[in-house]
């Protein structure tokens, strides 16, 4: 395994080409006796990295590398239990990569090979990049307010609602950005509204903004009925300030750990680590369309269907179709047999590159504003999306094992109990409505519903009554009342729960269905 890891390019390149011609269970077998060797040596060293523990993960790397040609596995199998556990020191590998030979006399990091990493843990990684860049440039603020006077250490955005809140946020994000304060920790004001914003009014925020902008009357993304899924929209109208403003607005969530509520293909997350579009992808951007042209790619004598190197698409607002040459001239070029495939190549570049180039390109540049250092690069594709839109995993016994409990309630209250029993007999749709009527948001961080911060909590808010529970989004923060009648209890929550659909629809329900409180709305 020594000899393997020090191989000149050559021979790796050699050895990862075999590796991805290896069956399933074969790379499984191989992938857990390294995982296997390098736990029991890094236990054997007292928990430090030796040079044998070094070259079995650049041999895993080579294995890595095969799998990402031949999909034999989930690249999740490459996560290393040892490695993203509580026990790891994953701040001091981070610092080791950052500044090698600060806190040990070796360069190696296991940062330099970031599959072994799972999805929480590159979240924390990350997590300690942005807090450190946040933390500096709040010093270098209350620094300034002290020379200068005046300077706020964070970036307060002040805004209206709809229709008004698109503008009023870019304006304000290009004034930030031109100030250089746009990682400064992050508050809101909705102008005329009361409420101080300890996370609920983010939360609130980023929804109707990213619902704002991804309207597709907003005319900057549409929406795949087949899919679910946005794309950009192809147009000559130049909105390149509106997209930077949604790719600055996604990275402030991240960077200010707030989970959207949007749908993006795959690809969107492949074009931001920097992958090239493929036929492949485009199914999740076009699934009609990535049909025909498999099925083009299978079929004989194709100069038949009079096919021309030109294709439409939909024009601006009221303009019909317009028709794009694929190449020059390409009313007068046929499609054939022999150039099929160079046709299905342009059209998916022009598809998913060329047409929407300019979008994307000012989207990326706004994401890479508060994106671009190196912890992101961790990420693989699909694991930004989970940083981006949160998982799918609706562990709620989970979160019961971590719930804490206040005013008089505990685990074992009797009210307590009928509540969780009550929620793990929902079906999943009514447990997401659940979580966004205690926390504001449906969507799972990265770490699952256990890691919620601040963490999830019931108080007892008063005796048995019929009215029903209340929660402060702000805080995670359930208030339910202390039943003593267990059909009751399930009967009170059960309505609640179903008002909670009509409740979700919009914030102001809630003074007309008295369900919240009004410091819910903080």
């Amino acid at each position: 395994m020594a000899l393997v890891g020090s191989w000149p390019p050559l021979l790796r390149q050699r050895l990862v080409s075999e590796c991805a011609e290896w069956s399933s269970g074969e790379m499984q077998q191989l992938i857990i006796a390294v995982e296997q060797h390098l736990t029991i040596t890094y236990f054997e060293n007292d928990n430090s990295i030796d040079a044998a523990t070094h070259q079995a993960v650049k041999f895993l790397a080579i294995i890595s590398e095969a799998n990402d040609q031949s999909k034999a596995v989930s690249y999740s199998n490459f996560y290393l239990d040892i490695l993203n556990s509580e026990d790891f020191d994953v701040k001091r590998d981070y610092v080791n990569w950052k500044r090698p030979g600060l806190l040990t006399d070796s360069d190696f990091s296991f940062c330099q090979y970031p599959f072994v990493y799972d999805p929480a843990t590159k979240s924390d990684i990350l997590a300690f990049e942005n807090t450190g860049e946040m933390r500096e440039q709040f010093h270098h603020a209350i620094f300034d307010s002290f020379i200068r006077g005046g300077a706020c250490p964070y970036l307060v955005l002040r805004v209206r609602r709809s229709p008004y809140l698109v503008n009023d946020t870019l304006l304000q994000i290009q004034n930030a950005s031109a100030n250089n304060t746009l990682k400064r920790p992050l508050k809101v004001h909705f102008i005329g509204e009361q409420g101080v914003d300890e996370g609920g009014v983010q939360k609130e925020f980023f929804q109707l903004l990213m619902r704002d902008m991804f309207d597709p009357d907003y005319g900057m993304f549409k929406l795949d009925e087949d899919t679910r899924m946005y794309w950009f929209r192809a147009s000559k109208i130049d909105m390149s300030m509106e997209f930077e403003l949604v790719g600055t607005m996604i990275g402030l969530a991240i960077y200010n750990s707030h989970l959207l509520e949007f749908s993006f293909p795959m690809l969107t997350y492949r074009k931001l680590m920097g992958h090239k579009p493929t036929l492949g992808d485009l199914m999740d951007v076009h699934p009609t369309i990535h049909r025909s042209l498999q099925k083009l790619l299978t079929q004989d004598n194709v100069a038949q269907l009079g096919l021309v190197f030109q294709v439409e698409q939909e024009a601006d607002f009221g303009e019909g179709l317009e028709t794009i040459d694929l190449e020059a001239e390409g009313a007068n070029m046929p499609v054939t047999d022999d150039n099929k495939q160079r046709y299905v190549d342009l059209y998916v570049r022009h598809l998913l590159e060329t047409s929407i180039q300019r979008q994307f390109d000012a989207f990326q540049r706004g994401f890479k504003r508060l994106c671009g250092g190196p912890a992101l690069k961790l990420f693989r594709p699909e694991e930004l999306e989970k940083l981006i839109c949160g998982g799918q995993n609706l562990d709620f016994l989970a979160l019961e094992q971590h719930t804490r409990y206040d005013d008089g309630f505990t685990a074992h209250s009797q009210a307590v109990e009928w509540f969780w029993s009550v929620v793990h007999g929902l079906q999943p749709e009514q447990q997401k409505q659940l979580l966004f009527f205690v926390t504001g948001s449906d969507r799972v961080p990265i770490k699952g519903l256990a890691s919620l911060t601040p963490p999830f909590t019931i108080s007892r808010a008063g005796p048995h009554s019929d009215r029903l529970p209340t929660a402060h989004t702000c805080f995670n923060h359930l208030l339910l009342p202390d039943y003593q009648v267990s059909p009751h209890a399930v009967l009170v929550c059960t309505c609640w729960l179903g008002s909670i659909t009509a409740v979700c629809c919009c914030f102001a329900a809630a003074q007309v269905l008295q369900v919240y409180d009004q410091d819910m709305l903080c």
